[in-house]
């Protein structure tokens, strides 16, 4: 009679387990495919389904096939100031909040536009959300 319960619970177990495969793939994306560091401080989805990731090397949004980067510019102010970018935030109103160095900033998606939320030079976050 064990026998038969430890034989039930091990078919039940096998057949939950093939069912839960959804024939999805994994994928490896590195600085090869375009992403601007390897080593990635935060990653947040928006309500389009880009996914967007802090990198040490600047910001970056993928759309499933290929990377659009977001480095520091030293010409326009308005810009990244830092090279790091983390904790990143996918706000309902269309932007991505992240700190970068000291500062909370937002993207606005539509406008593909940085705009500086909050400075303060010890803002030191662990995570947003």
């Amino acid at each position: 009679m064990r026998y038969w319960f430890l034989w039930f619970m091990l078919v039940g177990t096998i057949g939950s387990l093939s069912a839960q495969y959804s024939g999805m793939s994994i994928a490896r994306w590195s600085m090869e495919n375009g992403l601007p560091d390897n080593y990635i401080l935060g990653i947040a989805q928006d309500d389009r389904g880009f996914l967007w990731l802090g990198t040490k090397e600047g910001i970056s949004r993928f759309d499933g096939r290929q990377f659009r980067n977001y480095y520091p510019n030293e010409v326009d102010s308005s810009g990244l100031r830092y090279n790091a970018v983390h904790s990143l935030l996918a706000h309902r109103n269309g932007r991505i909040l992240f700190v970068n160095a000291g500062e909370l900033m937002a993207f606005q998606t539509q406008a593909h536009r940085f705009e500086r939320v909050y400075s303060r030079p010890d803002l030191t976050v662990i995570g947003l959300g």
